[in-house]
């Protein structure tokens, strides 16, 4: 069995770089062909987070973006 090492932070630690981390993924996800719309949602969009919040993000498609399945209409 593998011993797990982790990394603590502060929880002012975590708050700050919560919004960094959501920078790039936006970052991310518009630089991508076939976004429509990105949503943030939970406790980060209503500006009430704590070291305990995760990022509750969605990416919504174009279905011509998607390879295979229902849908590209397939």
């Amino acid at each position: 069995m593998h011993a797990t090492s982790y990394i603590e932070f502060s929880a002012e630690e975590l708050n700050a770089a919560r919004p960094l981390l959501l920078d790039k993924v936006v970052e991310y996800f518009l630089a991508k062909q076939g976004i429509e719309v990105l949503f943030v949602q939970g406790s980060v969009a209503s500006d009430s987070t704590d070291e305990f919040s995760n990022i509750d993000f969605r990416v919504v498609v174009q279905a011509e973006s998607v390879d295979g399945g229902e849908a590209k209409g397939e």
